[in-house]
């Protein structure tokens, strides 16, 4: 079997393969990288969503309103609070350095706590409520519903078990495509396939 045509094409590939290090490492060590890369960067842990928020400095009568804003967000680590004027928190909240700039004592609004947020984006929403629910959590506000979380883990449920399996899929479709017509073009470009026909190859083992 092993001096049969067929068996002998397999051979003649496989050596050619070995011979190409730059081949081995895409085909084989590039998709284990990433997939090694992509396991340690969505690994099985609690995500803790840093919230930034950016509190405008006003005049001293609004102070006793920022205390108790600053000692609201304090007490929850996920909250990182900067003190800025209104030209430097325009410009964060513009490039998305932060997600929600709070004013005390609002003179436009009348408002004594306000909050500006950009509504197209989901972060900046989910900033908007958990700020809001700390503050008013601290001013003594409680719930009437006792409610509690119930922590969901099912296997196929991560992102990383549905992104390998679409990878190796698109390695495979991508292996059919350039494995087999890009092989017969390259065979044709240096000549092999008139080497290969003066050999006791039929065409159809090819």
């Amino acid at each position: 079997m092993i001096n049969h045509p067929l068996s002998q094409l397999v051979l003649a590939r496989l050596r050619e393969f070995i011979r190409e290090p730059a081949a081995i490492f895409w085909v084989y060590g590039f998709p284990l990288l990433m997939a090694l890369a992509l396991g340690l960067a969505f690994r099985s842990k609690p995500m803790q969503q840093t919230i930034r928020v950016d509190l405008e400095t006003v005049g001293k009568d609004a102070q006793s309103n920022i205390d108790q804003i600053v000692a609201a967000l304090a007490s929850n680590d996920r909250f990182v609070v900067q003190r800025s004027d209104s030209e430097v928190w325009k410009k964060r909240l513009r490039t998305g350095r932060i997600d929600l700039v709070v004013i005390p004592e609002d003179r436009t609004s009348g408002a004594k706590t306000s909050f500006v947020f950009d509504g197209t984006r989901p972060g900046s929403l989910l900033a908007r409520d958990a700020v809001n629910e700390a503050i008013q959590r601290f001013a003594g506000r409680e719930d009437k519903i006792e409610v509690g979380d119930v922590p969901f883990s099912e296997p196929g449920g991560r992102y990383i078990d549905f992104l390998i399996p679409g990878l190796l899929g698109m390695s495979l479709m991508g292996g059919g495509l350039w494995g087999v017509g890009f092989a017969i073009v390259d065979m044709r470009i240096r000549k092999l396939l008139k080497r290969f026909l003066a050999t006791p190859m039929k065409r159809s083992h090819f």
